[in-house]
Order: structure tokens, then sequence, then C-alpha cells
């Protein structure tokens, strides 16, 4: 049995020269760095948050930059000249993005439930300058993707919307930049890992086992890649809220005891 403690497991990357350092790296650096350097197990339990209910798959995810640009002058030379401004243009394409957004959560549709996009930041011009025309805007998507489909797919279909922006919008100079690429995981339900976990959950807490699909992506999408299968599995208690994730001391103590059972269940199974 081995227990691992990784950092860099939250989903948070670097990008350009300005979000740079230990601080920026995530999406499993920590696990990354695990299974490269020789350790890699028979299979992993993750104690994510998970409400001990059994999580056989989740999404991964692309990260995606789009961009418009527009004129770059003094502010004293842009009166009658709004529509040349990269945020301006960024107004105007943005309709198409959202979208092209409601058309990918139909495709990426997993376990019965559809898919999600996020818009998840909108960047132009220099705030320490706002005497200049934004020459760029950037707007970034995290486009959650099934373990079903290949990450290739977003990246044709953002490529596919690009070129029809540009077509309609010649002179914007739209762009768009890949720069993160995290594919999902997923177990089957008759794996002998989830056979066991479902077991001893029903011999500590006497109630059946419930399975879920997620949309957040874990460290299972590194271990998967490594022919290692995962199942997420863990504590928490309760509904997220403004304190955050919680775990009563009850809820700690029975995901341990499930932990132990179903460790000395696989280890002895295995002589």
């Amino acid at each position: 049995m081995l227990i691992a403690a990784v950092v860099g497991e939250i989903e948070k990357t670097q990008w350009s020269d300005e979000f740079v350092g230990k601080e920026f790296r995530g999406y499993g650096v920590g696990t990354h760095h695990l299974v490269n350097h020789g350790v890699l197990p028979d299979m992993c339990i993750l104690g994510e948050p998970t409400d001990l209910q059994l999580v056989l798959g989740h999404y991964g995810t692309v990260w995606v930059r789009l961009s418009v640009h527009g004129h770059y002058v003094h502010t004293g030379f842009t009166r009658g000249k709004q529509d040349l401004s990269s945020v301006f243009r960024m107004k105007e394409v943005l309709p198409a993005i959202y979208d092209w957004i409601s058309a990918w959560e139909k495709k990426a549709v997993y376990d019965g439930l559809p898919g999600v996009v996020n818009v998840g930041c909108i960047r132009g011009g220099h705030p320490w300058r706002v005497s200049r025309t934004p020459d760029r805007t950037d707007v970034f998507l995290d486009v959650r993707v099934p373990p079903t489909m290949p990450l290739k797919e977003v990246r044709v279909a953002i490529k596919q919307l690009v070129l029809d922006l540009s077509k309609k919008h010649a002179d914007y100079r739209v762009e768009y930049e890949t720069f993160v690429s995290v594919p999902g995981a997923e177990i089957s339900k008759d794996h002998p890992l989830v056979k066991t976990v479902e077991a001893c959950h029903q011999r500590v807490l006497g109630t059946p086992a419930k399975h879920s699909t997620v949309l957040w992506d874990s460290d299972a999408s590194v271990m998967t890649r490594f022919g290692i299968e995962t199942l997420n599995y863990g504590p928490s208690s309760g509904p997220r809220d403004a304190e955050g994730e919680k775990v009563a001391i009850e809820t700690l103590l029975n995901t341990t005891r499930i932990y132990a059972l179903v460790v000395a269940e696989i280890c002895g199974a295995h002589g």
C-alpha cells in the first residue's frame, strides 16, 4: 500500500509571462511527477470530496484563449472610432461564442447529462494606461469534455468557430490558443476496486453506496493515462457554502474505516 500526498492538484495553470511560478502550477503536476518517477500502483483511490459517492467518471477540460484585435491610439484620437476598439469588437463576437457554447453543451453529453463551458475571464487593455485603447481583448473558455470524447474534437470545433468569426469579421484578426488539455477519466462499475469499495461502504455505513458523475477534474486523469485504474471516493459533509468544503468527524472516521477495509481486502485478494 502506498499513500501519496501530492502537490499541484488544483485546476490552475501557468500562462504567459504574467502568471508563472510554483503558485500557478496545477492540474496534477505532483501526480505527473509521481508516475514519471516510478511510482506505479496497480490501482488507486483518490480521496476527493465526493460525499462518499463513487465517482465512476468525470469530465476533462480544454482551456482556450480567443482574441480579437483593434487599433492602439491615445484617447484623444478615439472620437467616432469606438467600433475600432478590441473591447467593442469582443462585444460583437461574444454572441457567436455563446451560441457555440450552447451547441457544445448539447454535444458533450455524458452519462445522460449535458456538458458545460465556463467563460472564465475577459481581459483587454492596461489598467495602468487607460489613456490608450486596448489593441487586443481576450476571452478565456473552460470547455469540459466527456471522458469518452477525444480532446481533439474541442480543437477542431474551436478552429471552426475562429474560421467562421474571421470570415465574418476579417479586420478583427481573430485568433486562438489552447493552453490546457486534460482528458477525463472513468472506471468500470465492474472493476474489483469499485466492487470492494461498495461492499466496505455497505459494511461500515449500512447503506448501499451511490454512484455519481461530476464535471470537475481530478488526478485520475493522470493515473488512468498510465494504466492505473482510479476511483474518486472520499469524505465531505453537506452542501458547499460560504465556509467551503467541510467534513464531520464521524464522516472522517467512517471513511478511514472504509479505506482500511478496502486496503485489507484488495491486498489480501492479491496474496
